[in-house]
């Protein structure tokens, strides 16, 4: 996952970017690789089966990575590692135990957001068991 963090505010057609994002397989479902949302113009790549879908803006900047559990969206769970250890049944208390106190703490909406000048690392947590339900990589501009 920190290979993927440095991605953030960083172009798509990069030659950092691509060698990175090579270990992953996009492609709509639709068959088309670059989905593009008509409101907002901001465009999707995505990997249901490796867990992982990438948003970018209009000049490709990668703005916002996800990193998706077993089933979210329909997604297989991410493969790749996220930081300190931390897993998909990772709680709260454990994603504090790691990193620390957040940034921001939302017990209503069940989720935490650690930020830095240059990106912002979100984790939402499941209703139920209170494990990890997604991991986001987003750069301060993309920050709810």
């Amino acid at each position: 996952m920190d290979e993927l963090l440095t991605l953030i505010d960083t172009n798509l057609d990069s030659d950092e970017a691509k060698r990175i994002l090579s270990a992953f397989t996009f492609g709509a479902e639709d068959g088309d690789d670059r989905e593009i949302s008509r409101m907002t113009g901001e465009r999707y790549l995505c990997d249901n089966a490796s867990g992982i879908e990438i948003q970018y803006d209009k000049k490709g900047i990668i703005k916002t990575i996800f990193l998706k559990r077993e089933g979210k969206d329909g997604c297989s769970e991410f493969s790749g590692e996220l930081p300190h250890g931390l897993t998909f049944q990772s709680t709260a208390a454990d994603v504090r135990a790691a990193l620390g106190e957040p940034s921001v703490d939302q017990p209503r909406y069940n989720w935490l957001r650690y930020d830095t000048d240059q990106r912002s690392c979100h984790f939402s947590f499941r209703d139920g068991d209170g494990g990890l339900n997604m991991v986001t990589l987003m750069a301060p501009d993309q920050v709810p």
